[in-house]
């Protein structure tokens, strides 16, 4: 008999790969995976995901919660339904469907609000009853949100309209449109020539723009008012409040809310006019960048950037939160505003959850 071979002379075989896991079961690479929570298939991951997908009640990243717990992404941590989101990363850290972008502007509505992130994608929040907070799925650079339907601007000039269409507030004229703005059951714009051009409720001839080119257009209840080119302010529409009677001089921007109108002058000041429901025709003194009308409520951004509200506070929609604003927007019962940091933050009537934007 020939002696025994000595053990340190034998060749040595290393299997180079991946790391498997030895617990449970025998692992060979390339195997396939036996649906156990183990990767018994390594692929290029060390995790039970892909091709090496694991029983989705098993928490594989250890967050607490599986993928029948709703994680949509059961390889990181990080990612669950209720974890913080991140903007700019890619990352729907959530799982709301979204990532959280930066925003550019954001609308209020009557019981919903809308917000356009800075990759063009509109996203909604608060009552959806006719849809209103259900927009189209194609990228945008502008939105104006009415009452119970909403409306936003392509960046090839078009416009799209969704929610409410009782009085025809989808029926958008065909052409090219600049300055959107939705009122309550009826949107105004201006065309690529700066004609006025508006569509849904006119009964009390709100939506029969004259003619005449405008640099500025906004749409109420019953009225609507466009600034001139020269600066001055044409109404049109119901006649018994006032709204159809402006100052006279030089405007930058205007905005109409239920029953009242007011504008920023050539001093950068407030002037309003229409029905004094609860004060709102009495704005603040000082200098203002930017204002937007509620129901019987405004806000204004001032020149140091922040917040003033006026007028109706029943539902603490004239409280504005602290910090520094580059626009606001005032609803019916709320108002939404977007920060310095391109993040929103709304305030007052939140009945529908339309001042709790989607990703908090």
């Amino acid at each position: 008999m020939k002696p025994p071979i000595p053990l340190w002379t034998l060749p040595i075989v290393l299997f180079h790969g991946t790391a498997c896991d030895y617990q449970t079961k025998l692992t060979i690479p390339d195997e396939t995976d036996t649906g156990d929570s183990a990767d018994t298939a390594p692929d290029e991951d060390t995790s039970d995901t892909g091709l090496n997908q694991s029983d989705p009640a098993t928490d594989d990243d250890g967050d607490g919660l599986s993928e029948n717990d709703g994680d949509c992404d059961d390889a990181d941590e990080s990612v669950f339904p209720g974890s913080k989101e991140v903007a700019w990363d890619n990352v729907d850290q959530d799982c709301d469907g979204f990532d959280l972008q930066d925003w550019l502007s954001v609308g209020a509505g009557s019981g919903h609000s809308c917000g356009l992130s800075s990759v063009g994608q509109v996203h909604c929040w608060g009552n959806n009853s006719d849809g209103q907070a259900n927009p189209p799925s194609v990228p945008f650079a502008d939105l104006s949100i009415g009452g119970n339907h909403s409306c936003a601007l392509t960046d090839k000039g078009g416009v799209d309209c969704w929610g409410n269409d009782t009085y025809d507030q989808q029926d958008v004229p065909s052409g090219e449109h600049t300055l959107l703005s939705a009122g309550a059951y009826h949107t105004c714009a201006l065309d690529g020539l700066g004609q006025g051009l508006c569509w849904g409720w006119d009964f009390s001839g709100q939506s029969t723009a004259p003619d005449g080119e405008f640099a500025r257009i906004a749409a109420g209840q019953d009225e609507s008012c466009g600034i001139r080119i020269e600066g001055s302010i044409t109404c049109w529409g119901a006649s018994d409040l006032g709204i159809h009677l402006p100052p006279s001089g030089r405007f930058s921007s205007l905005d109409l809310g239920r029953d009242h109108a007011c504008a920023l002058d050539s001093n950068q000041e407030i002037q309003c006019w229409g029905l004094d429901e609860s004060g709102s025709t009495q704005p603040p003194t000082g200098s203002f960048i930017t204002l937007s009308m509620g129901n019987a409520f405004g806000c204004a951004i001032g020149s140091d950037q922040t917040l003033s509200c006026w007028g109706l506070n029943d539902y603490g929609q004239t409280e504005p939160p602290k910090g520094t604003f580059q626009q606001v927007s005032a609803g019916r019962r709320h108002a939404c505003a977007l920060n310095t940091g391109h993040q929103i933050e709304c305030w007052g009537d939140d009945s529908y959850g339309q001042s709790s934007p989607i990703w908090e």
